[in-house]
């Protein structure tokens, strides 16, 4: 499948995304001057100017990904992609995240899940609780974080998470 856009969710990955994709376009023997976009998403929408900059500078198209640093609940993934869909001709294929901390969503639901029912792919590049194992496999947390750290995730995560 030919990609034409990488974006990166705003704010966290905006310059993630502006990387890969000119890292993706260069990698093109059709890389001229013009022949890619580098698009970035705004948080705040611009109240003036072309409707298509509302939202962005440089409005991704076509066949796109979009890449998260981390995802939570995936509120502002699914924020981008409504956002992105708006645009008419844009069709996201696929949203990665960089880390996925592996929490449940309000509805019960997981991000992937989310993501997934918007018609994109879902691809994590790391999981949070995996993470933190190794971290404190190398270097234990002090008990009140490590009991604090284990609290949160009986609470919101997907699953408990035991790091003792």
């Amino acid at each position: 499948m030919k990609i034409d856009s990488i974006h990166g969710v705003p704010e966290g990955a905006t310059g993630i995304g502006l990387l890969t994709m000119s890292t993706y376009a260069q990698g093109h023997g059709n890389y001229a001057k013009g022949s890619h976009r580098l698009s970035i998403g705004r948080t705040t929408p611009k109240d003036h100017g072309d409707p298509k900059d509302r939202y962005f500078v440089g409005a991704p198209r076509g066949n796109t990904i979009l890449i998260e640093d981390v995802t939570t609940t995936g509120k502002s993934v699914l924020g981008q992609i409504d956002k992105i869909k708006r645009l008419g001709d844009v069709n996201i294929v696929a949203v990665i995240g960089l880390t996925n901390r592996m929490e449940r969503r309000d509805d019960r639901t997981t991000v992937k899940e989310a993501v997934e029912a918007t018609g994109a792919l879902y691809f994590e590049m790391s999981k949070g609780p995996e993470l933190l194992k190794l971290s404190y496999a190398r270097a234990p947390f002090p008990e009140a974080i490590t009991a604090h750290i284990e609290r949160e995730f009986e609470q919101y995560g997907i699953e408990p998470l035991q790091l003792r």
